[in-house]
């Protein structure tokens, strides 16, 4: 960051943003996945951070799922194709069920998948550190609202959302602002994905946003009165929504984890990108994903566009969440009339507090039929599936 622009930031930043941060592990759950994924096997339950090698030479680490959608693919791939041991490491699995900051903070959780929904947590003391891209894209927002077109037609509506100030709800208030409507109008109403559904066909709200896994199964169910009126893999589909995940704490005892971490879930990676739907498949037979909407799961799978290995991407994808926030009003001690080059500055001194790069560790190449995340539309959004 340019010592000429930096910018100071007090601990009260995300006093709006993240007055639910201590929540914010708790509500990812259950907005993240159909199913609690309780089927899928477990090596063991959480032992604990950045223990001793094991008598095999390899490294144990405690690996966090949500369970139930394709968002975490590479997590279940890894564990099914022996790509942790082959990366060094020795997994012990467990279903998040709480907040993963106290998880972190006691060193109950070693890596897990995170999206810029823990990003305030992070401002605020939560031991996370984002190494590499996962994928593109998971976030949406359905509607039986003839009036809602776009985000800006969420001005003065009432919206349900399962993650309060999660990524779906922030990036629905940045793009509306961006088209032209405004954000701080929107009635937002916290929902669990299991009533989500009846709320909006019941009239209670007018909108509904949230994880892939909670939307598209309403549009699935509703096609002639439902519709998409936005979604991530298309409005802002040029960057990566989730990232590897790794406890600091982690990586401060032995940085070399996170060189195996990276190396682990670009191998996942390299097996999805060629063999998607028998990924899902697998993943869904195994119990880690939802299959009640089976052609969903696979659809998605697709979409996703998952990647790996690409600092560039990585870096600007995490600086384009932080400035979601920042356009959604979420920052409400950023430089408010700074110019553009100070305002720059800033977000690049926020990509400096979670980015922390391995995904250039040896095994963990770049992905090779892609640059970067911009592909043709038609390869992904809701057409795909429905």
């Amino acid at each position: 960051m340019k010592e000429a622009k930096k910018m100071s930031m007090s601990r009260r930043t995300f006093t709006k943003a993240a007055g639910a941060a201590v929540a914010a592990g708790a509500m990812a759950v259950a907005g993240t996945a159909c199913s609690s994924g309780s089927e899928a096997s477990s090596a063991s339950s959480a032992s604990g951070s950045a223990a001793a090698e094991s008598a095999d030479g390899l490294t144990p680490l405690t690996i966090g799922y949500w369970g139930g959608s394709p968002c975490e693919l590479p997590m279940y791939v890894a564990l099914e194709q022996g790509y942790w041991q082959q990366a060094g490491i020795e997994p012990n699995i467990t279903l998040i069920t709480q907040d993963v900051s106290i998880l972190l903070a006691n060193e109950k959780i070693d890596v897990f998948e995170s999206t810029p929904g823990d990003f305030p947590a992070i401002y605020q003391g939560m031991p996370l550190k984002h190494i590499d891209t996962i994928h593109v894209g998971c976030w949406s927002g359905v509607t039986n609202n003839p009036e809602i077109k776009n985000c800006a037609d969420l001005t003065g509506k009432r919206v349900g959302t399962t993650m309060m100030n999660g990524p779906a709800y922030t990036e629905c208030m940045a793009l509306c602002g961006r088209q032209g409507g405004d954000p701080s109008q929107i009635q937002w109403i916290a929902y669990t994905g299991a009533t989500i559904e009846a709320a909006l066909m019941n009239g209670e709200i007018d909108a509904a946003c949230g994880s892939d896994a909670i939307t598209y199964p309403i549009r699935y169910n509703h096609q002639d009165d439902v519709n998409f009126f936005y979604t991530s893999a298309d409005e802002l589909g040029d960057y990566y929504c989730c990232f590897v995940g790794v406890n600091a704490n982690t990586l401060e005892k032995d940085p070399s984890v996170g060189d195996k971490i990276a190396t682990a879930m670009a191998l996942a990676d390299d097996y999805i990108r060629a063999n998607e739907v028998g990924a899902a498949d697998e993943s869904m037979e195994q119990g880690y994903m939802d299959s009640e909407y089976p052609e969903i799961q696979r659809g998605l799978t697709k979409n996703y566009l998952f990647g790996h290995g690409n600092k560039d991407d990585f870096e600007r994808s995490i600086k384009e969440r932080w400035r979601e926030l920042y356009d959604a009003g979420l920052l409400t001690e950023a430089p408010a009339n700074a110019s553009d080059e100070e305002i720059d500055a800033y977000l690049d001194g926020l990509v400096e507090m979670v980015a922390r790069w391995h995904g250039d560790a040896p095994g963990a190449e770049p992905t090779a039929d892609h640059d970067g995340v911009v592909v043709e539309l038609e390869q992904r959004g809701p057409a795909y599936i429905i």
